[in-house]
């Protein structure tokens, strides 16, 4: 093997290394903006439910089951795509 043919391999080893990197560091962002939704869906549920004698409180855990509803079936639909 050639000087220049084990630099291109090493090349596109660094490459292929750095693209997954990447990719790791991508899915880590993915589950950050994904934990905020979820949680404000869980917190509107948790008060709602604390609240659930008045109309405020019963706003608010349809808000939470919607949300966390519509997460789980952009997330399916996503997946799908």
């Amino acid at each position: 093997m050639t000087p220049v043919n084990l630099a291109l391999s090493f090349s596109a080893y660094a490459q292929a290394r750095l693209f997954a990197a990447r990719r790791r560091i991508l899915s880590l962002s993915t589950f950050q903006s994904m934990f905020l939704p979820v949680l404000a869906g869980l917190i509107l549920l948790t008060i709602g439910f604390n609240k659930r004698e008045n109309n405020s409180g019963v706003l608010m855990m349809w808000l939470g089951m919607l949300s966390i509803l519509g997460i789980m079936v952009w997330k399916i639909l996503e997946k799908l795509d």
